[in-house]
């Protein structure tokens, strides 16, 4: 009787040793998950704050560009403008020689 207490006394404290020794590679798991994790967060934080700044650059660009062509859609109204009174003066002018 004794020996059968002995015995599953050895496997229970067996069994507890096998446990904490697969707690412990499951708790290195763990920390090298989260070491991991820290990194790829560190990079998707670098990644995301350089392509906002580029994002930001391109949208400057881009109202840039929108700016120029507003001002060339302004100088050709201005130029149609000048043109519609030249032909008004001209045609104006060719009445009077008329009369």
């Amino acid at each position: 009787m004794l020996i059968g207490i002995v015995i599953a006394n050895v496997a229970i404290a067996l069994l507890c040793f096998a446990l904490t020794w697969r707690m412990a590679q499951v708790g290195r798991q763990v920390t090298q998950l989260n070491r991991d994790l820290n990194r790829w967060t560190v990079l998707l934080e670098q990644t995301l704050a350089q392509q906002t700044l580029t994002l930001t650059e391109q949208r400057t660009h881009l109202y840039q560009w929108q700016l120029l062509h507003l001002r060339w859609q302004l100088q050709q109204r201005r130029l149609v403008q000048v043109a519609n009174f030249l032909r008004l003066v001209w045609l104006i002018m060719g009445k009077r020689r008329l009369l």
